[in-house]
């Protein structure tokens, strides 16, 4: 399996040298142990491909691999079980290892630029690191910020967001203070100068939760009905008046006022369904896109009679995922789920660097249109109020949220007598018919 493509596009004239470049395809698993795939090679603009040996030495894995023509080498990156990383050369039935470097965040989050062209620069970049190769990977230094003295980017308390460069060396540099650092690749030590920018949300952009379905399409609800002084009750067994999930904190039924002036008509959703709010993002009146990242979402009344699909186990994380409960708990003053759980303190559970992944079954409360987690609705009847908050940092520098309703329908009503009692109610009628049959019977043999 392979997941990454790398070519060098050296230039766009017919030389044959030139060509000879652009034709090298790598393919590659980023991320994989070395010695657990192979390395594809195409010198043929990807018509077809060999395996390219790596001599593996030990425990690497694969952060890139790179045609660097000015030396006849394929380069890899590879970072070893020490959390370091190191560049290997290799040409024909050679190879040389350059020194190790130590890395400062996941594999996951490392990056590396080749610039276009033939010159054998690197750029090495991660939230926070920023490195500088000016010979394919032999020499690695820091970038230093201009008119500070031994300032290398990115500053203390600040990480770095983004990278770019164009072919003729130029590079620039956003953090997460609000800062662009411009600067070009040089022999030397690389030395940027910084220019503040303004990083904001347009004021038009927005969430909008997809209603293809609703109670008002359907017919369960009219918008009249709903207009007119429409409520509900939720009662005191299925919700927690601080939001904390708790079993039974409710001392009664809680009585709501619908207001279709926020909610419009409900969503229309089947109880036994597997469900996820179909998200969109907005600009204005203008639709942008499917939001295509992590969110959360929580009944704004304290409900919490529904779960999730997926266990944390089976998300695949590999540190423990936060959840509601914790993060309302960690909360200095009354729990507020509006501002527990966003974009400012999400933690990814792929983030290896997490905590400790400690309970594998617990489930698994964040939500992505592109993955298998989903609502799972009780046999229930009734109306909830979600809001649903995108808390993926990488997605938006707006704070994306928003609130709508669902009708969940389809349930059995429950049955007003318990379980055990109604069972002994139908074996005390069994019996008692038993036996007046059993002496009817017996006054009928008498006769």
């Amino acid at each position: 399996m392979v997941s990454t493509v790398s070519a060098l596009q050296c230039c766009f004239s017919k030389d044959k040298a030139c060509m000879d470049v652009s034709s090298c395809v790598l393919l590659y698993n980023l991320g994989s142990a070395l010695d657990d795939q192979q390395v594809y090679m195409s010198s043929n603009g990807g018509n077809s491909f060999f395996n390219l040996p790596m001599a593996p030495k030990a425990t690497e894995f694969i952060i890139g691999v790179f045609n660097m023509p000015t030396v006849s080498s394929i380069v890899a990156m590879l970072a070893d079980n020490q959390r370091k990383f190191s560049f290997r050369h290799i040409s024909g039935n050679r190879s040389v290892q350059t020194d190790n470097h130590p890395m400062r965040d996941p594999l996951s989050s490392i990056h590396v630029i080749q610039p276009a062209g033939m010159r054998g620069h690197l750029i090495i970049w991660s939230p926070h690191m920023l490195l500088y190769s000016p010979n394919h990977g032999i020499v690695i230094v820091p970038v230093y910020i201009m008119g500070e003295e031994n300032a290398t980017l990115p500053p203390p308390k600040v990480t770095i967001l983004q990278v770019a460069t164009d072919d003729n060396g130029a590079m620039a540099v956003l953090t997460s203070d609000g800062v662009l650092y411009y600067g070009r690749a040089g022999l030397e030590a690389t030395t940027v100068r910084k220019a503040h920018i303004l990083i904001g949300c347009p004021p038009g952009k927005h969430t909008r939760v997809l209603k293809d379905i609703t109670t008002c399409t359907k017919g369960t609800f009219t918008q009249e009905q709903l207009q007119d002084n429409f409520s509900y009750v939720i009662p005191k067994a299925v919700y927690d008046p601080q939001h904390l999930f708790r079993p039974g904190s409710a001392s009664s039924d809680l009585h709501i006022s619908y207001s279709i002036t926020d909610y419009f008509c409900p969503l229309l959703v089947y109880h036994d369904t597997p469900w996820i709010p179909s998200l969109e993002l907005w600009n204005g009146n203008e639709f942008v896109e499917q939001v295509s990242a992590d969110f959360v979402m929580f009944e704004v009344n304290g409900m919490y009679n529904y779960q999730y699909l997926q266990s944390v186990e089976d998300a695949k994380c590999v540190s423990q995922p936060q959840n509601w409960t914790s993060l309302l708990s960690q909360q200095q003053y009354q729990p507020n789920p509006n501002t527990a759980w966003t974009r400012n303190n999400y933690k990814s559970c792929k983030d290896s660097d997490g905590p400790p992944l400690t309970d594998p079954e617990a489930q698994y409360q964040v939500l992505n249109m592109g993955t298998r987690n989903r609502v799972l609705f009780p046999n229930y009847n009734g109306m909830y109020v979600f809001r649903v908050i995108v808390v993926d940092p990488s997605y938006s520098y707006c704070m994306l949220t928003t609130t709508f309703s669902v009708y969940v329908y389809g349930a059995f009503p429950p049955h007003p007598l318990p379980s055990c009692v109604a069972l002994g109610i139908f074996l005390a009628i069994f019996v008692v018919l038993l036996l007046i049959g059993f002496f009817l019977s017996k006054r009928n043999y008498k006769k």
